[in-house]
Order: structure tokens, then C-alpha cells, then sequence
């Protein structure tokens, strides 16, 4: 399946990285006007019931998103010269260029071969099937790093391919 985004926004970003977690299979493509590094606005306020949401749909991404969060419990409404507070409102937030920044890095991470597979071949592959669909992933893989359009990163004994 191809799936086209059109909007590179938190929103846009976090679709497809929760559409890849889903189906490894799905083709997503981002389409943004922007610069990566273009923002409009300043910061983006999550309540405790939208994080809980991100938590269980993908957890890597909640992790680093809440880790430079600013936090509050409680609101303040100052009008014509009186003061209203109300408490018991967890609410977090962060700058908007920081989430873009996280969430773009994350649908940048680099994927093993085994992981390419899917996309490459969008049906289930077994035996020799599988062992030759590698072989074809890895050529291709090894191409694209040749032609300087994929780099390869390799760690811990498992090599993985990113864009440059």
C-alpha cells in the first residue's frame, strides 16, 4: 500500500511513523512545502490524556518527546482585575521546532534489510523465496549507499541503511 501525507507538520510527522509501526510493508511518503527547520507557532500542549495515547501507540516516541517536556497542574485566568486558578489540570508541553526535530529524526531512523523487506516485496516470502528476496534488498541497498543516496550505518554487528 502507498500512502501519500501531505502536510509535514507534528501531526503529518507522528501519522507516519505510527503508519509504518502498523504495516512495515506501507510505502509512506511525506510531502512538506517547508523547510524541515520551518515553524509556525511556538509550542504544542499535550494533556495527560492525549500523552497516555501516545504512550500506548509508540512508546520510543513518547519517551523522547516527554523527556524535554515542560510541565504544569494548575491555570490561571486573570480577567479585569480578578484571578481565577484551577488546579488539578496536568498539562505538558514543548517547542514546536523541538517535537518537529524528534519526530523527523524518527521517521529517519535507519532500517535493517529485513526491515526494507516488506516494502520491497508486499507479500509474505518463505524459503528460498526469502533467502533471494535479501539477496535483491541488499544490492539494491548496496546501490543506493554507492550512488551516495542511502549511507550505511553499521553498530553492535547489525547494519542498517539511513538517508543521507
Amino acid at each position: 500500500m502507498r500512502v501519500e501525507i501531505v502536510g509535514g507538520g507534528p501531526a503529518g510527522l507522528y501519522l507516519a511513523i505510527l503508519l509504518r509501526k502498523l504495516d512495515r510493508g506501507v510505502d509512506v511518503r511525506v510531502l512538506e512545502r517547508n523547510a524541515p527547520d520551518a515553524t509556525f507557532g511556538f509550542g504544542v500542549v499535550f494533556s495527560e490524556e492525549t500523552l497516555g495515547a501516545l504512550r500506548d501507540a509508540d512508546p520510543e516516541t513518547h519517551l523522547e518527546i516527554t523527556d524535554t517536556f515542560a510541565r504544569w497542574d494548575r491555570i490561571d485566568i486573570r480577567f479585569q482585575g480578578r484571578e481565577l486558578r484551577s488546579s488539578g489540570h496536568s498539562f505538558s508541553a514543548i517547542a514546536r521546532k523541538r517535537l518537529l526535530e524528534i519526530l523527523q529524526e524518527r521517521c529517519r531512523e535507519p532500517k535493517t534489510a529485513a526491515e526494507i523487506l516488506p516494502v520491497m516485496f508486499r507479500r509474505e516470502l518463505k524459503g528460498m523465496h526469502l533467502f533471494l528476496a535479501f539477496g535483491e534488498a541488499l544490492a539494491h541497498l548496496e546501490y543506493l549507499v554507492h550512488a551516495k543516496r542511502l549511507q550505511r550505518v553499521t553498530a553492535a554487528g547489525i547494519t542498517r541503511y539511513a538517508a543521507q
